[in-house]
């Protein structure tokens, strides 16, 4: 794998092309209009290749037991999507990004299927005028 670009957003658009490579065949990326983010969602014996790859891409990694020691704009973006549940987990590429690239990792109840949501999260007037979820959606092919 090539190194991820040096500023924020080559490296997101670097981290979103890497997830695609490792999306299965017939799975696909959505625009889930909720939660303004990029949504994939797996079956159940489909997500170990996936978890594993965006474990290495975003390796800053949060679940509910230690969200509370996340930075704060984390925990901020953690706020908004209502917190962590049990095995789910938050992913985020730097922190200290603008825009900072996170993902959501959501187990199904039962187990059987996975959501799997990209988002990015823009701090800075300059960053927000640039239209980091426009250029999400682009990285992703949405």
């Amino acid at each position: 794998m090539r190194p991820l670009p040096s500023n924020a957003f080559g490296r997101m658009e670097g981290a979103c092309r890497a997830l695609l490579q490792t999306t299965p065949d017939d799975a696909n990326w959505n625009w889930d209009r909720e939660y303004h983010a990029a949504l994939l969602i797996l079956r159940a014996g489909r997500e170990a290749a996936l978890l594993e790859q965006l474990g290495s891409l975003m390796p800053w990694t949060w679940t509910r037991h230690d969200i509370g020691n996340a930075p704060s704009q984390v925990r901020h973006v953690c706020g908004i999507w209502g917190g962590l549940m049990v095995a789910q987990r938050l992913f985020v590429l730097d922190p200290d990004d603008d825009p900072m690239l996170f993902a959501s990792w959501w187990p199904w109840g039962n187990r059987q299927k996975f959501s799997l949501r990209v988002g990015c999260y823009a701090r800075s007037d300059v960053v927000i005028r640039a239209d980091p979820q426009r250029k999400l959606q682009a990285a992703l092919g949405l």
